[in-house]
């Protein structure tokens, strides 16, 4: 007990200090001496608090069922996790931001003043005004270049997407094309084209698009960058026999009026009768405390990390992905906003522009909707 009783006062000891880190950032100036202070020392919280999940299950490892105390000290510890991360992550992103906008805005500028004025907030004598903020808000292309890592590796996805369509007997019928909306990697695009579709992938990402063309070797896809809410992008490769959009991509267009004119015009893209593919996560129900953490995947050099936020109409994603380069850990953060659609909703919608849809399905952390264009 005596052991359980000091492990208890340092825990708290260590909860004061991350309160005390949250309210001196509150408080400090936005110079980088101080950010870099602050970063450091909330991710040594983070490291204390770690390591204080382990030493809890060592000691209470042989038996405990028979202290109540390991699962609320456990909670009490991830609950305080959470709270530290999502701060790191507001760090990461406020100051990210202008970092990145000033390394760009520098590269007019041959003596880098603009980068220099950006970093010590120094009045920059040759800075042009010239501003070149990143395509998404808030969203770090780095992200992408891990994203067929963190999804366990393109050749896994792919079967598993053919199979996914073999059993919904998905085949080549009028035009043998199809459409794939926010195809990231190709894990759709290119277990279609094994089916023998032609498959047009369009995407906003040039480095995803980048990682399909090198996976498909001598599969008939082509692929498009764009916004896939602009029919312009893939109107004229049509008609297609099947359009799809997976995997949240529907969710990270701004609300249900996009959504629900997304769904108009890919229903006058595709033929009569033809179908409609989307899966989407359902969060409808808000986590709360721990359970926004979610540990997607990690190696012995890249740790990705994913905190949720719920708002009322959206959630607010926080990707961290820390990598290992020289020995050193680096921190790649992104945010960006997904809504919060019911499957239910998503049913009124569907009908409404045109389609009948098949009742919809759940497997694994997606929700599955297979529809028909009237």
């Amino acid at each position: 007990m005596h052991e359980a009783h000091m492990e208890a006062l340092s825990f708290q000891d260590m909860v004061e200090r991350t309160r005390e880190s949250v309210e001196a950032f509150r408080k400090v100036e936005t110079r980088p001496w101080t950010i870099e202070t602050t970063i450091i020392e909330l991710s040594k919280q983070v490291g204390d608090l770690a390591k204080r999940v382990l030493m809890y299950e060592r000691y209470y490892l042989p038996d405990r069922d028979r202290h109540p105390a390991y699962h609320t000290t456990l909670d009490n510890i991830a609950n305080e996790l959470a709270d530290v991360l999502y701060c790191l992550i507001r760090v990461a992103l406020h100051y990210g931001i202008d970092l990145e906008v000033a390394y760009v805005t520098a590269r007019q500028d041959e003596l880098g003043y603009a980068a220099q004025s950006a970093v010590i907030d120094a009045p920059a004598a040759k800075a042009t005004e010239r501003r070149a903020p990143p395509e998404r808000d808030d969203y770090n292309p780095v992200l992408d270049e891990h994203y067929v890592w963190m999804y366990g590796g393109e050749d896994k996805n792919i079967e598993a997407y053919e199979a996914f369509f073999r059993r919904h007997h998905l085949a080549p019928e009028r035009t043998g094309k199809a459409l794939d909306l926010g195809c990231g990697s190709g894990f759709q695009s290119l277990a279609m084209a094994r089916l023998g579709f032609q498959v047009l992938g369009v995407d906003i990402s040039p480095v995803l698009l980048r990682a399909l063309e090198q996976h498909r070797g001598d599969l008939p896809v082509s692929v498009a960058q764009g916004d896939i809410r602009d029919p312009a992008v893939y109107d004229r490769a049509g008609p297609f026999d099947v359009a799809v959009c997976m995997t949240d991509t529907i969710l990270c267009l701004g609300g249900e009026d996009e959504i629900w004119q997304l769904l108009a015009n890919v229903g006058k893209a595709l033929v009569p009768g033809g179908r409609l593919f989307v899966s989407f996560r359902d969060f409808k129900k808000a986590a709360t405390g721990s359970k926004r953490v979610f540990p997607v995947r990690s190696d012995a050099n890249r740790i990705w990390t994913t905190l949720i936020e719920f708002l009322p109409r959206t959630v607010r994603v926080n990707d961290m992905l820390y990598l290992n380069e020289g020995g050193a850990w680096q921190l790649y953060a992104g945010t960006y906003a997904k809504s919060r659609l019911s499957p239910e909703r998503f049913l009124e919608m569907l009908g409404q522009t045109g389609f009948v849809s098949d009742p919809p399905f759940v497997d694994g952390p997606l929700t599955y909707c297979i529809a028909r264009r009237h």
